[in-house]
């Protein structure tokens, strides 16, 4: 079991255990992904989160590159393997419901300070800014497409 911290309350989540709840907005969906996906280390989580919540033909580019699913995936365990993520700070820039679905859908951009602490002792605080295109098939949200800029700074 792991305990996924949001903006609004703690949850306590194992691979098969997140359903969204009937008021759950687009900004909760994308919060809650990346904290199972970045922001804690079960890779039993990631992997369930992953097939549940993200576009089998997502697009996603990282500072300008292009990436399929499977190699942003295969970084984002490689990432776990050897270094944690810290949420700092978030921030909801725009969320932009989808046209004629209720808001189940939409586009939800935020910003984040994060603090990644590597296994070998560096530390690097980590700017982004996220776009994320969230859709839905079979009645349940998914990712459909992740835009992220991000700096990095080496501590000294």
């Amino acid at each position: 079991m792991v305990q996924i911290l949001t903006h609004r309350k703690a949850k306590i989540m194992s691979p098969a255990s997140h359903q969204p709840a009937a008021n759950e907005t687009i900004d909760d969906f994308v919060s809650l992904l990346f904290q199972r996906l970045i922001y804690q280390d079960n890779l039993e989580v990631v992997e369930a989160s992953w097939a549940q919540d993200v576009a089998e033909d997502v697009y996603i580019s990282i500072n300008g590159t292009i990436l399929l699913g499977a190699k942003y995936l295969e970084l984002v365990k490689g990432f776990h393997a050897t270094a944690a993520a810290k949420l700092q700070k978030k921030e909801m820039l725009v969320v932009a419901p989808g046209k004629d679905d209720g808001g189940r859908t939409g586009t939800v951009s935020s910003s984040a300070q994060v603090l990644v602490m590597h296994k070998d002792g560096k530390v690097v605080d980590q700017s982004s800014v996220l776009i994320v295109q969230v859709g839905e098939k079979d009645g349940r949200r998914i990712m459909t497409s992740l835009v992220e800029v991000t700096l990095e700074k080496t501590r000294a």
